[in-house]
């Protein structure tokens, strides 16, 4: 069964294990992402005026270009018990 929802300014419709995600993306134009696992993340960085696809990746750590040293592990951010640890383990290291 096909369902179409509305998070902020994004429209969203899941139709089994796919997800289509369709937003404002700049002026005039509109951003649609699409996956069949749920579960991925999507890291940009700004050169010079726009957005650069920095990674795409749903496995690994997710390294930050601003904070120095932070890193999160994927599975971190969709698992409440990987959460719990990777928040531990940042208060231990002391970023």
């Amino acid at each position: 069964m096909d369902r179409l929802s509305q998070e902020s300014n994004r429209l969203i419709c899941r139709s089994g294990a796919e997800t289509v995600w369709v937003e404002p993306w700049g002026q005039d134009t509109l951003r649609v992402r699409c996956t069949v696992n749920e579960e991925m993340i999507e890291q940009y960085v700004v050169q010079g005026e726009t957005y650069q696809l920095r990674i795409k990746t749903d496995t690994g750590t997710m390294h930050s270009v601003v904070l120095k040293g932070f890193a999160i592990p994927m599975r971190a951010i969709f698992d409440e018990s990987k959460k719990l640890a990777a928040a531990q383990d940042i208060l231990r290291n002391d970023i």
